[in-house]
Order: structure tokens, then sequence, then C-alpha cells
């Protein structure tokens, strides 16, 4: 069975891309982000997408609430930059703008239909 998520990061440009195929835990999720945030091409301008085109399924609100704080944690501490969250179904989409409005940070997690706009999204603030 193939792990739920998978990540690669592109290291002409600050932007890691997080693969979901299939909805983890958030034990299985924070366990990946930390491995990507150790990765050798990691560095704390990086800007990661949550790719969830495969998952038509949205996550439950406290798996966001539980993300927002890692990610606004990592992000405060220097080690992250922003998150652009990619989805299909109009119920990860509503979870996504949760995820915008529950975050400290302005600014720092948007939701998107398109790969290429969240790149784009993400790479105005590298």
């Amino acid at each position: 069975m193939p792990p739920p998520l998978s990540f690669a990061i592109d290291a002409s440009k600050p932007v890691a891309i997080v693969t979901y195929h299939q909805q983890p835990t958030f034990a299985q999720w924070s366990d990946t982000m930390e491995r990507l945030l150790h990765d050798a091409n990691a560095n704390p301008r990086l800007g990661v997408i949550l790719d969830r085109r495969y998952v038509f399924l949205p996550a439950e609100a406290i798996y966001i609430r539980h993300m927002v704080r890692f990610l606004d944690e990592r992000r405060a501490a220097g080690k992250l930059g922003r998150c652009a969250i990619v989805v299909t179904d109009i119920g990860s989409y509503g979870m996504g703008r949760m995820a915008e409005e529950i975050t400290d940070l302005a600014n720092s997690i948007r939701t998107f239909r398109n790969l290429q706009e969240a790149e784009e999204w993400l790479l105005t603030a590298a």
C-alpha cells in the first residue's frame, strides 16, 4: 500500500509540493511535513503546495485546526514560507477557506483550484 503522502522540492525555486494520495491522519501529515522541513533542499522561504487534487472528500475541522497550528508555528519560527492548498471538490475548498480564516498569520494560507495559480502565489512571496 503506497503512503498517503509524498513530497518533492523543486531545487530551482523555493517551492515544495506535498501530494495527497489519500487522506492521511494528522500524525502521518505532520511526520511528512517534518521530513520535508529537514530535507537538504528545504530553506526558510520554502513555500508549500498541499496538492489535494486526488482526494475528493474534505478533511475534518479538527484536522484543519491542527494543520493550521503546525503551519503557523513553523512559519512564525522562520522555518517555512506560505502554504497553498489545491483542491477539486467544494467541501475541501470550504475547509481550505476555513484554514485561511483561522491562521494567526495574515496572507500565509490560501486555497486554489489550480496548481499553477497556487505556485505563482507562493513565488510572489519568495
